[in-house]
Formats: C-alpha cells, structure tokens, sequence
C-alpha cells in the first residue's frame, strides 16, 4: 500500500466506474429497506439522490474504498502505468455498505 497507490486508484476511471455499480445497487436494496431502520430517512434521501445524479457521491466513495487497508493492499500499478484494484466487488460493496450510514447523515442531513 502507497498513498500514491491510493490516490492514483481514488481518482482512476475505471476504479470510479466500478464504484458507480455498487453504489447504484446498494441505493435500490435503501430504497426496498424497512423504515425501521437506523437513520433511515437519511440513508433513503442519498439511495434516491444517487439514483438520480449516478457520479455525485461517487468520488466520496472511491476514496473510501481506496483508503480502506483491505483494499488499498490490493492496489497495483502494471507495467503500463494502468491501476489494478485486486479487492472484489463483494469487497467494495461491504466498504460502502458499512459507510453508508455515516454518509448519509453526514452529506444527505440527519434523519427526521
């Protein structure tokens, strides 16, 4: 792990791209949740928001699934320069899931 690695994954097309499909899935399994759920109004406003504008909180994320040490283990640079992210979908998607909350709360507002 490098913090050039990191970044240079935050920022990849590619990487983005990937962050994109799991943040659009979890948004439809937020939007199917119970309204029981903790901070639900919050985690719901950011699955519609990222519905409607797809990329808006794509960058947040692929920083924190760059940063995290699962991942960023996983990081490579290949002999032409291109980033390999080696962590799973299934990886990103438990990144994500687990922050989603906080996210939420923090971006889209407190629950009401």
């Amino acid at each position: 792990m490098t913090y050039l690695n990191i970044t240079r994954a935050a920022e990849d097309p590619d990487f983005n791209r990937r962050i994109r499909g799991v943040l659009y899935k979890l948004a439809g399994d937020v939007l199917n949740e119970d309204r029981s759920v903790d901070q639900h109004r919050a985690r719901l406003d950011m699955a519609t928001g990222i519905r409607r504008f797809l990329s808006f909180d794509t960058p947040r994320f692929a920083w924190l699934c760059a940063s995290n040490p699962s991942i960023a283990d996983s990081i490579t640079i290949d002999a032409d320069g291109k980033v390999v992210v080696g962590a799973s979908d299934n990886d990103l998607e438990f990144v994500c899931s687990s922050a989603w909350t906080e996210v939420a709360t923090q971006v889209w507002g407190q629950a009401h």
